[in-house]
């Protein structure tokens, strides 16, 4: 699988010079956008609401700021991505 996704990158980065689709408006660039919305929703439902974080106060802060945070990260990708 690892193998793949290396050659996937090298023969884009060939066709599109050294960025290859990891540009706005490319495949990766939307790849990443998607792992970034996956990634807060996972750590939303599986950290955040967790029995023993919402137990610890300080645990629960950093949670919900990871949380924040990915969102932030999805929604500035998105606007730079989703523009193009």
């Amino acid at each position: 699988m690892a193998t793949r996704i290396l050659k996937k990158v090298r023969n884009a980065k060939k066709r599109n010079g050294e960025k290859g689709d990891f540009v706005p408006g490319g495949f990766g660039c939307h790849e990443l956008l998607d792992r970034a919305m996956i990634m807060a929703k996972m750590t939303e439902k599986y950290v955040l609401e967790h029995a023993a974080c919402s137990q610890n106060v300080e645990w629960q802060a950093l949670a919900e700021k990871a949380v924040e945070a990915l969102n932030e990260l999805y929604q500035r990708i998105g606007a730079t991505h989703l523009v193009r």
